[in-house]
């Protein structure tokens, strides 16, 4: 909305003596919107002269103002005042993100994730979508219109923005949308948690059966117990024994209180 417009305002001296422009003022409930130059002009009879008028609107549709001109002779024994009504209307290059900010689900690293935004035109100019980027190089554009991409006022362009962190933590991102008119962008949050590899030393427990205990080693695997095992090896105990979730079986009953070391890896939850 600050662009501005200027435009020249002319009038002749069609009198007998010589004529200064002593004022220049512009009244009415919009004149914030208007600005005038050109005082101190003299013509001569048969002279043309010219103001000129910038126009900056701050608020959208028509403006209207009246400019008041104030001519004089040199004794100022003749007066010439002249009303001219200014009109202009305001139009705006706005660009909204649909929701501002985004906020995308929780997830883990390693998982993609998707969400639905629109890129709407708010403002009374026609828009030209031409460049989509992200301050983080691991949030993409998944679908969206085929740059470059002209949106009329009022109109919407959906997007798909994908997301594949690699690493945990917080994110605050921003995406930039480039248009022939305005450069806007909008903040992206997300919190990112990780799957780690693990070396645990397990217990056995349970109660003592024959001098055995027969119930299994259960593995706290990170950040949730029920953790997916993927591959597992026991570095310490014999073979023996299988995986079936997150518990770890074995064929043959271990003593009580036996210290088992196991290193395992886990995958995330995508699904």
């Amino acid at each position: 909305m600050a662009s501005s417009k200027t435009r020249t305002v002319g009038f002749t001296n069609t009198g007998s003596v010589s004529m200064n422009l002593l004022e220049t003022d512009i009244d009415g409930n919009d004149r914030a919107h208007f600005e005038v130059s050109g005082l101190g002009q003299t013509l001569e009879p048969g002279a043309r002269g010219e103001v000129a008028v910038v126009f900056t609107p701050q608020s959208r549709g028509l403006l209207r103002a009246v400019l008041d001109l104030g001519f004089g002779d040199g004794d100022e024994d003749q007066q010439v005042a002249l009303d001219i009504e200014l009109l202009g209307f305001g139009e705006e290059a706005r660009l909204d993100f649909l929701p501002n900010p985004l906020r995308l689900e929780e997830l883990y690293a390693g998982c993609e994730t998707q969400e639905d935004l629109a890129l709407e035109n708010a403002g009374t100019l026609d828009l030209v979508l031409q460049d989509i980027t992200f301050s983080d190089p691991d949030l993409f554009v998944l679908s969206g219109p085929e740059l470059p991409h002209a949106l009329s006022p009022g109109d919407q362009a959906p997007l798909v923005v994908g997301f594949t962190p690699q690493t945990a933590g917080s994110l605050n991102a921003s995406m930039t949308v480039t248009t022939d008119r305005l450069v806007d962008e909008a903040s992206l949050y997300t919190t990112v948690r990780v799957y780690e590899s693990r070396v645990d030393r397990l217990t056995s427990q349970g109660g003592d059966t024959g001098g055995a205990c027969q119930q299994a080693f259960v593995l706290t695997a990170t950040p949730r117990p029920d953790t997916v095992i993927v591959s597992v090896a026991d570095v310490r105990q014999e073979d023996g024994w299988s995986v079936q979730g997150a518990t770890l079986l074995f064929e043959e009953p271990v003593a009580c209180g036996a210290s088992v070391e196991v290193a395992y890896e886990v995958t995330p939850p995508c699904d």
